[in-house]
């Protein structure tokens, strides 16, 4: 794998992400991601350099945020 002298299987690159604590996901986007330029982007910045638990904890602050607006309108 190294050496790109074969290519994968899924499963292998499953394993590979399963090693590394990823989804699958987590690793093709971390090989090539999404670049913005916007507000989400500089959010995303922020939540990529911090643990998942994190992750969850500004989930559930913005869900809250939301449903107070939802209630205010």
């Amino acid at each position: 794998m190294e050496r790109g002298v074969k290519n994968l299987s899924i499963d292998s690159l499953y394993k590979v992400a399963h090693g590394l604590n990823l989804t699958l996901e987590e690793l093709f986007r971390s090989l090539d991601p999404i670049i913005r330029e916007d507000d989400l982007g500089e959010l995303l910045k922020l939540l990529n350099k911090r643990p998942k638990i994190d992750h969850t904890m500004i989930l559930k602050v913005a869900k809250v945020i939301f449903e107070q607006r939802e209630w205010g309108k």
